[in-house]
């Protein structure tokens, strides 16, 4: 078993951390139950029947996390592999953040990320490298909380705060990247990136970099490659996507009800 890294000077005890002071949803309950069943059956009868509802399309699955339950999907459900594509931000071809070469999500869980990485299905890994230029600048952020900030927008403002004050303690950024929805954009819109087809391995066995991600740019493994690597992003249309994004959330949102 291996240690599972936590962050909490980046994102606070609880993972979700208010600038206020703890969780940023306070004492709130979730609105729906969760849905009942193992994580890996439920994900393969909702893959398999959109499957079968597309005419046998493929279902993209963006994983913004350790790769553990897509590597039991995998194993326990090997038919899925005709079912799915793979968009996972994770890995870096160079720096890390949890580790000198090492990325958080990778890094979680080295062997599950292997299992994905050598399953032969369709998969693009979206790096730090490009996450790191998704910066939420001063102008963008007063994109997302506006002048008149809903309460939705306003825990965006808050998360996004808290955030930024962690990473320029940790890493000294003058603003904080975000990291997820760079893998969400590149299912919505894959032409604002630029992507390199490679092989990529993960490495299990070293006792200084368990979870990096060895990225044959030059090919001189002489290995097939198994994965597009994005390699940079058109910063400003990833921000009016995002922000499109949060307008439309911004209009259903549940936290807006009453105002």
């Amino acid at each position: 078993m291996r240690h599972s890294p936590f962050c909490p000077e980046i994102h606070g005890s609880s993972g979700l951390d208010s600038q206020h002071g703890g969780h940023l949803f306070g004492n709130s309950s979730p609105s729906r139950a969760p849905v009942q069943g193992k994580a890996v059956n439920v994900i393969f009868s909702r893959l398999a029947g959109e499957f079968m509802r597309s005419g046998r399309r493929r279902t993209r699955l963006v994983c913004t996390a350790p790769l553990t339950n897509c590597a039991v999907l995998l194993l326990v459900y090997p038919e899925v592999r005709e079912m799915i594509e793979i968009v996972t931000m994770g890995g870096c071809l160079g720096i890390g953040n949890t580790g000198p070469v090492m990325e958080f999500n990778i890094q979680s869980d080295p062997e599950a990320a292997k299992i994905v990485f050598q399953s032969g299905v369709p998969l693009t890994m979206v790096p730090l490298e490009v996450t790191h230029t998704a910066l939420v600048t001063d102008m963008v952020l007063k994109r997302i909380v506006t002048d008149k900030p809903s309460p939705f927008r306003r825990m965006l403002g808050d998360l996004v705060t808290f955030f930024a004050q962690t990473y320029k303690q940790v890493f000294q950024f003058d603003h904080p990247p975000l990291h997820d929805p760079c893998a969400v954009a590149a299912v919505i819109d894959p032409g604002i990136f630029q992507v390199k087809v490679m092989h990529v391995d993960i490495e299990t066995c070293s006792l200084l970099s368990p979870g990096q991600t060895v990225c044959d740019i030059w090919g001189q493994s002489g290995k097939p490659a198994n994965c597009g690597v994005a390699m940079t992003m058109d910063v400003a249309k990833f921000w009016n996507l995002v922000l499109d994004g949060v307008a439309a959330a911004d209009r259903v949102s549940p936290l807006n009800e009453g105002n």
